[in-house]
């Protein structure tokens, strides 16, 4: 699977659970999973993930999806 396409997916988990920042969440927890900038997120969401980086931007995804607050989950505060 490929960037665009989790992102896609992990949004529509969030948006289904009233998330309202869905989109910005999904791309911040996959910048989180590939250590890498928002930017480059974006720029690259042709590229395709590891098995390992998809099964923890999914296990991002349920916490955000709980509720955890984005800022818990990365351990940054994006202003």
């Amino acid at each position: 699977m490929n960037i665009r396409t989790a992102i896609k997916k992990g949004s529509k988990i969030l948006e289904n659970s009233n998330i309202s920042s869905f989109k910005l969440d999904s791309e911040l927890l996959m910048s989180r999973v590939l250590n890498k900038k928002r930017d480059y997120i974006v720029l690259n969401d042709n590229e395709k993930l590891s098995n390992n980086a998809l099964k923890n931007y999914q296990n991002l995804i349920k916490e955000r999806q709980k509720g955890k607050p984005i800022a818990y989950i990365t351990g940054k505060k994006e202003f």
